[in-house]
């Protein structure tokens, strides 16, 4: 049999390159002789369309590639399966369920196998792996039967499902992301085409149809939306980068945070939903989101919830009785955990097994057993190396905590409950953050109920004695929950305090016996003596909400008796408390303590990461200034976080409240809620203060905070420099008063340097206060011998970036000088974030160039380079990557406009040349590289400057100033 007849005969035994008589007979011949199948292929099926086996199909691929069912249609091509064979490349997919780019193939990563297609069906398959976004095997598993379960992990879910024949209209829903009931019902056109079956599946008419005209692949993703709201990934799927918005978002936008349905809860939705990754198989938080609305992942209602934590914690208690639980402790104890136990053994068991991880050796174990009448009576056989104090009958909370504290030894107390789960690390946690400042008395985290929603993030006390979890009920997502603060009380569940402190105070109060109330007023002892009390994030603890108490209803009187105690004995105290029908919650979250604390909300175009340069780095470095000097600080970005929520956090101090799941869209609701909340705005950049120009006004008009314009650098010389270039002129004062236009909204005005200054001073608009860069020196790096090659550092967030248009002639005109003085060798490394739209394929294959795009830390790229070059022709403003270059000890070659911003001088600090002579930007480069002397001093006279121009405590009194 010759290949053209049946071409998939040579194709080295490919799992996809054979015949499948029967179910080619089932499909095709309605269960006809077996026998005559083959023969009816090469006859007549390959021509009509007919597909050999079910892991090729002939119709999609006919559809997914037009110019094969063209060749086919001229006669130069028997079938699609015969173009396939004979060129099975990975560039292309064989079956709708099959992404050959999702599998992300480089030649020769199978050489035991044809191509990927083959690897996955006769390895992958079996081993779990994915082929494709939209084929999710645990989803599919989870609606089968359970013998046909079985049958899907023994043969492989893919090969499984594909083997089948769907009839028509029942095609099973193969992973979160992509609903064919739903997408059939909304698209009657797609629908008549899978009925007519001029598609295959519901699926793949989604993934065929024109990106012109788009279509939502599930009910809780909108297409337009996404594109609307963001402009790069928009202008990406038009330039071809994406296929569509929701490939983005499967990829990036899904761990980014970003906006993807009108609906304005739903990205609160899927961050709540978020909480429950892990505990089930569904891969992200969108797919948990997209299947609890398809009924086929219910969220549970708090009992339910309640259950399954007794559940666990019983599985736990059973995996830890196997072997004895190890608290052996140094003589010195950090900690001494006090338990007190009354019954409900499987709790005590399941949190000490996750206990004797937190701080091991340093952590002291106290159990108070209060009267128990069940298994926990013999708990010592359980553990090792822990303090027993056990009473006949049952003393309660209060007394029992006493008791432990008479006998601990740890510099810190942890008074812990026994119906908790612990997060990672959060003993440790808490006492790293106790032991942070001298003055911090005791520390709690976020409680977690068990069916995932906030109890507290610390709470409040009202001016009547009665409290609150501060965001009860919210997600321990939202970003109100997620920074440190102090608080006015934390919760005895999990309360760590400085054991000295516990002893002066006599501990609890026993006018609260049983419980109920004692940690709030132990909290308030601490603070009227003058000691804080923080709530930390990364202290996570869930929590089965009244699970040590008999009952709840018993708790619920308990709270009420001991609450009319707390406002007796605090009377006074509690007369400057807010009152709860006055101040809303987010303005009593702060404790009076901390009330003369200046507020700030800082508003920048994204939440300004040091990785996105382009004076970001700035306004971190502002951020951190004003953390640091105890401002209470907001970051609002303008558009959501392009980093991850998870990540951005990194970028700032933990006492920052970061809003990383909200944009400018929400921004007049935020301020609605937080009116009289803030006492300045500090906004970044003149184009947001156009962008917020009527909503500042109202803020004005109702006598509201301070409003601070950061300039950040000025436009008009940019468009003077590239008017410039073009053999132009402009009327820069013009320009100045456009750019400026809403300037009367901002009460106070600063730039970045003199020279930007001097422009609004010039136009009369303002007479701004001057912030430039802040950077420490780090000038122990290697010497000029040691080094070589350039380095170039500097963000692209656009195709007409400067950077880029710098690196383009650099590169187009310089470099080649630059061989020629240095040799064929020498190296340009280019660092720096790169936005996914712009492209830079152009310098991929230079074999002189490095393209790193941004790396995580460049002090390494500092130390091994020997100069640093910066052809910067186009830029307003002052270049913090000059100072930032001079911080590291990396000698700088610039051109004459950033040698200007600066101020430094040629010969001196730097070498520059004009932007416009590149063999002298390129002699210049060749001088510095080889005279190791002038290299020595360009270096030392940098650090010089850069010490006295950008100095941290210089930086923290200009900032103090403009906050007066």
């Amino acid at each position: 049999m010759t290949q053209d007849r049946f071409p998939g005969e040579d194709a080295k035994g490919a799992a996809w390159a054979v015949f499948d008589s029967g179910w080619y007979a089932r499909r095709y011949l309605r269960d006809g002789p077996q026998d005559t199948a083959l023969g009816h292929y090469l006859t007549t099926g390959a021509r009509v369309g007919h597909a050999p086996n079910p892991f090729f199909d002939e119709a999609w691929y006919r559809l997914r590639h037009p110019e094969v069912a063209a060749a086919i249609a001229q006669g130069a091509l028997a079938s699609g399966f015969a173009d396939y064979c004979r060129d099975p490349h990975d560039g292309r997919s064989p079956h709708w369920l099959f992404d050959a780019g999702f599998q992300r193939t480089e030649a020769g990563k199978y050489p035991a196998y044809l191509n990927a297609y083959d690897h996955f069906l006769k390895s992958g398959d079996g081993a779990g792996l994915q082929p494709s976004a939209f084929f999710h095997a645990r989803t599919l598993l989870t609606v089968m039967p359970p013998d046909e379960q079985r049958q899907a992990l023994h043969t492989g879910c893919f090969r499984h499902v594909a083997s089948r024949i769907i009839p028509l209209g029942h095609e099973p829903r193969f992973s979160p992301y992509f609903d064919p009931v739903w997408y059939l019902r909304e698209n009657p056109t797609a629908a008549a085409a899978v009925l007519r079956r001029r598609v295959p599946s519901a699926l793949a008419h989604y993934l065929l149809h024109r990106r012109d005209t788009p279509l939502d692949p599930v009910e809780q993703f909108s297409e337009r939306y996404y594109l609307a709201q963001h402009t790069d990934v928009a202008e990406a799927v038009r330039s071809g980068v994406y296929a569509c918005g929701y490939v983005h978002f499967k990829a990036f936008g899904i761990a980014e945070g970003r906006r993807f349905h009108p609906n304005p809860a739903s990205l609160q939705n899927m961050k709540s939903a978020a909480q429950a990754n892990g505990r089930d198989a569904l891969p992200d938080a969108f797919a948990r989101l997209v299947m609890a609305g398809s009924g086929t992942a219910p969220q549970l209602s708090e009992d339910a919830a309640k259950q399954v934590f007794v559940d666990k914690a019983t599985q736990a208690a059973r995996a830890a009785a196997r072997e004895v639980l190890d608290f052996t402790c140094s003589e010195a104890p950090a900690v001494s955990v006090i338990m007190v136990l009354h019954n409900k053994l499987a709790l005590t068991l399941a949190v000490l097994a996750e206990l004797q991880d937190h701080m091991p050796g340093q952590l002291e174990l106290i159990l108070v057993d209060s009267g128990s009448t069940d298994a926990t009576i013999g708990i010592g056989g359980y553990l090792r190396g822990a303090r027993l104090i056990r009473f006949d009958e049952n003393v309660n909370f209060v007394r029992g905590c006493n008791a432990g504290l008479a006998q601990a030894r740890g510099q810190a107390v942890l008074y812990l409950n026994n119906d908790v789960r612990l997060g990672p690390r959060a003993v440790n946690r808490a006492f790293r953050r106790l032991m942070s400042a001298p003055d911090i008395g005791a520390v709690g985290g976020m409680v977690i109920r068990s069916h995932g929603l906030l109890q507290e993030a610390g709470c409040i006390i009202w001016r009547d004695g009665f409290t609150d979890g501060y965001l009860r009920d919210a997600s321990p997502l939202v970003p109100e929950a997620n920074f440190v603060r102090d608080v006015d009380f934390c919760s005895g569940v999990f309360l760590m305090v400085r054991r000295a402190l516990a002893v002066d105070l006599e501990g609890f109060d026993l006018a609260y016996s049983p419980a109920y109330f004692e940690e709030t007023d132990l909290c308030v002892r601490m603070r009227i003596a003058g000691w804080r009390v923080v709530y930390d994030p990364a202290v996570r603890i869930e929590h089965l909400e009244y699970g040590s108490a008999s009952a709840a209803s018993k708790a619920v009187d308990a709270i009420g008796a001991n609450q009319r105690v707390f406002a007796d004995r605090h009377a006074d105290w509690l007369a400057d408390q807010p009152d709860r029908t006055e101040i809303c919650p987010i303005r009593a979250r702060i404790p009076r303590e901390r009330q003369r604390q200046k507020r700030i909300l800082m508003i920048e175009d994204q939440l300004p990461l040091r990785r996105l340069g382009s004076g970001f780095v700035r306004s971190n470095d502002i951020a951190q200034v004003m953390a640091a000097a105890g401002y209470g600080l907001t970051l609002y970005p303008i558009y959501p976080p392009q980093g991850g929520p998870p990540l951005s956090r990194r970028d700032f101090p933990d006492t920052v409240e970061v809003i990383d799941d909200r944009g400018v869209d929400d921004l007049p609701g935020f301020l609605a809620d937080r009116a009289g909340y803030y006492d300045h705005i500090w906004v970044g950049r003149t184009h947001n203060l156009d962008r917020l120009a009527p909503l500042l006004a109202d803020l004005r008009r109702d006598g509201g905070p301070t409003i601070i314009l950061d300039t950040e650098a000025v436009a008009a010389p940019r468009f003077e420099q590239e008017a410039h270039f073009r053999g132009q002129t402009i009327d820069m004062v013009g320009h100045i008063r456009q750019e400026f236009r809403n300037i009367r909204l901002a009460d106070r005005v600063v730039t970045v340097n003199q020279t930007d200054a001097n422009l609004l001073r010039q136009a009369k608009l303002a007479t701004p206060a001057i912030l430039g860069h802040m950077r420490h020196i780090r000038s122990d790096g290697p010497g000029c011998d040691a080094r070589r090659d350039l380095l170039f550092v500097g963000a692209m967030h656009s195709q007409d970036a400067p950077n880029l248009e710098a690196l383009t002639w650099f590169v187009d005109h310089v470099l080649d000088h630059v061989i020629a003085k240095l040799g064929d060798d020498i190296c340009l490394t280019v660092a720096g974030h790169v936005d996914p739209t712009v492209d830079l394929s152009r310098f991929a294959a230079h074999p002189n160039l490095r393209m790193l795009g941004a790396v995580p830390d460049l002090a390494p790229h500092y130390d091994r380079h020997r100069l640093f070059v910066a052809p910067t022709r186009i830029a307003g403003g002052l270049p913090y990557k000059l100072h930032e270059a001079a911080s590291e000890g990396i000698p700088i070659i610039a051109t004459d406009l950033l040698m200007q911003q600066l101020g430094w001088r040629h010969g001196q600090d730097l070498l520059a040349a004009d932007g416009n002579d590149a063999p002298a930007f390129a002699a210049e480069i060749a001088r510095a590289y080889k005279d190791a002397v002038l290299w020595q001093a360009l270096r030392s006279s940098a650090i010089a400057r850069v010490e006295q121009e950008a100095s941290a405590t210089d930086y923290a009194a200009r900032i103090r100033e403009i906050l007066i």
